[in-house]
């Protein structure tokens, strides 16, 4: 009675914070989300804890990636990561509950159903049905006290709170406004409220289903042997074909155009193209090299295929070299984006995965989980060098150091990107029409305009008087897009 008590005492907190957080057409998931993930993960450890559902003691230690993750969207608003960060988020959560519950990976097909529906859903059959018991005969009598008790306080608390307000006015304003908001509630939200209750409380008591579920587990199978003649075969003509791939990389593209392309390809158009076509085949072979040394115990302890597994690993690496090299020359040609950004930082991940690889190879370490978490490190690290604005600095920088300037790119990406431009407007080389185009982009974020005339721009800072939507980005960007008008007599309009 009392843990069930702890558990839909939190769920109702989290309910209400919840629509607190995300109800609204113009909420977005940026400072909400962080408030809102670190009170749920807070919640749910203590509720673990107090009701004994902790299992692992380790098991909080996800609560820093997810936290961390979440803080990336306070941060950086609405960015290409973002919407991907709430899905992260929900994995890393259900990946927390089955760690609590110290349940493994599933791996039986049987063990996979349950274990992926719970993790991520909750268990809403025993939410209800501790929920029933809840106000059952046997706790009837309890609940009707605490009813009786909170309708005799009722009243003392409604005189009590007339002479407080009368006696204080900020405390005035403040329950003037909790009972405006208490008064705005529609049938959506407080549907949101129920809906997300027993979301939170089934949540809860997920636990005690993947610790039922990890009792019956069918331990994994150990490794099985691949026969060597299949696997050399299959590994050989692979690597053959990357040889063939890797001397023509060598001798047309790394010599910079030394020898004379066929079919009258310019050494540029050649050196930029094929760039995500490489990518894919960089992630095939990872697929290709996981599943022998997942799989097959005599991959790292057999000479020929240790040794064809890491001729694969040297065919990658030139790969990646290859794919770094035509990134590199197209982003000298056309500047930074968030797209290009996150691509070499994959790329950077994927040479410490083949450093993992190699280790694996030696049967040293625990190769996939090693990957699992360079993963999300450097996830978390894409979530800066994707953000919009850390293109537009290293384009800002390209431009001071004498390359060609976008502006376009600047002006029509954001207010943090057009903060960024106006860091350089008085740099030699900016034009009289590009300075004119920053000026108007800038009066057209601050001008006051009817809803049904505001542009994007108008709109997004309209968002950001919602603290929902705060971010640490977008406040930086606007105090420097108010003195950027300012400095030039633009005027200040909202």
């Amino acid at each position: 009675m009392k843990n069930n008590l702890i558990v839909f005492g939190a769920a109702l907190a989290l309910s209400a914070l919840y629509s607190l957080c995300f109800s609204g057409r113009e909420v977005h998931s940026n400072l909400s989300l962080l408030v809102f993930i670190i009170a749920a993960f807070c919640a749910f450890r203590a509720v673990c804890a107090k009701t004994g559902r902790l299992a692992d003691k380790k098991a909080p230690l996800l609560g820093i990636p997810i936290i961390i993750i979440a803080a990336m969207n306070a941060v950086f608003g609405e960015a290409p990561a973002s919407y991907f960060n709430i899905i992260a988020v929900n994995a890393l959560f259900a990946l927390l509950a089955l760690r609590t519950a110290g349940a493994g990976v599933p791996v039986s097909r049987i063990q996979i159903i349950p274990c992926a529906l719970w993790a991520f859903f909750g268990d809403w059959g025993a939410a209800f049905r501790a929920f029933r018991r809840f106000f059952s005969k046997h706790g009837a009598k309890k609940s009707l006290r605490i009813f009786l008790g909170a309708a005799a306080a009722l009243p003392v608390l409604i005189v009590l709170t007339a002479l407080l307000q009368s006696a204080d006015a900020v405390f005035s304003g403040l329950v003037g406004a909790f009972t405006r908001r208490f008064a705005e509630i529609d049938a959506g939200r407080a549907f949101t409220v129920a809906f997300f209750f027993f979301y939170f409380a089934a949540y809860a008591f997920n636990i005690d289903g993947l610790k039922a579920v990890s009792e019956k587990t069918e331990r994994p199978a150990g490794q099985t042997e691949v026969n060597v003649y299949s696997a050399g075969t299959f590994l050989g003509l692979i690597n053959a074909l990357f040889f063939f791939f890797c001397v023509v990389q060598t001798a047309f593209l790394f010599t910079g155009g030394l020898f004379a392309l066929p079919g009258g390809l310019v050494y540029s158009q050649y050196a930029r193209e094929g760039f995500f076509q490489l990518l894919a085949v960089t992630v095939i072979n990872f697929g290709v090299i996981s599943v022998f040394l997942r799989f097959f115990s005599n991959c790292a302890e057999n000479r020929i295929l240790r040794g064809m597994l890491r001729a694969l690993c040297v065919f990658t690496v030139v790969l990646i070299f290859s794919s770094f090299y035509r990134m590199f020359m197209y982003i000298d040609a056309y500047g930074s984006t968030p797209m290009r950004m996150a691509v070499l930082t994959f790329l950077v991940m994927e040479l410490v995965w083949i450093a993992f690889t190699l280790e694996k190879t030696r049967g040293r370490g625990d190769f996939i989980k090693r990957c699992l978490c360079a993963g999300l490190v450097f996830y978390i690290i894409l979530n800066v060098t994707a953000a919009p604005v850390f293109s537009a600095a290293l384009n800002a920088r390209r431009f001071l150091s004498g390359g060609r300037l976008d502006a376009d790119y600047f002006m029509y990406n954001g207010a943090q990107c057009l903060a960024v431009l106006t860091d350089i407007y008085d740099a030699p080389g900016f034009a009289d029409v590009e300075k004119q185009a920053v000026r108007e982009r800038v009066r057209d974020y601050l001008r006051a305009e009817g809803d049904s005339n505001q542009s994007p721009m108008q709109r997004r800072r309209k968002d950001l008087a919602l603290w929902q939507n705060f971010s640490v980005m977008d406040k930086i960007s606007d105090g420097k897009i108010r003195r950027f008008a300012e400095r030039h007599g633009l005027g200040i309009g909202l």
